[in-house]
């Protein structure tokens, strides 16, 4: 069985078209009998703990709160932001499966390097937007 871990982050981008895609790309592998699916939500301002939720019995939603002194954004603290996020997603991630990490988000780079560090299992990842395009308003 393949476990696929999507990343997300709770940035603005998920209003935007990155949650849709997540949403019908998740919809679409649950019809495969073969993919269990962990959706990881980092920097999840509704949770204040970590929390793992069996929707289904091969569909997942994990959520990492941001941390409480989330006001020096350096890379130090992103570092240690991802450090934490693998650590917490430890246990979930098994070594007799067949894992790959699907990474959404141009802010996934510290939790993907830290991840390749430990693992070696493939990663996808896909770009929705650029940079520059965060200074503009939206679909305005």
């Amino acid at each position: 069985m393949i476990t696929l871990f999507i990343f997300k982050s709770n940035a603005r981008g998920m209003q935007y078209g990155m949650g849709t895609y997540i949403r019908e790309l998740t919809g679409s592998l649950l019809s495969c009998p073969e993919i269990k699916i962990y959706v990881v939500t980092y920097h999840n301002s509704r949770f204040k703990e970590f929390n793992v939720e069996a929707l289904t019995q091969r569909y997942f939603e994990i959520n990492i709160p941001t941390p409480k002194l989330s006001l020096l954004q350096n890379s130090r603290n992103e570092i240690r932001y991802a450090r934490a996020v693998a650590n917490l997603l430890a246990d979930t991630i098994s070594e007799n499966e067949e894992i790959i990490f699907h990474m959404n988000y141009i802010n996934d780079l510290p939790i993907l390097k830290i991840l390749k560090e430990r693992y070696v299992y493939p990663v996808i990842s896909v770009v929705h937007f650029f940079q520059w395009e965060q200074l503009f308003n939206g679909n305005k």
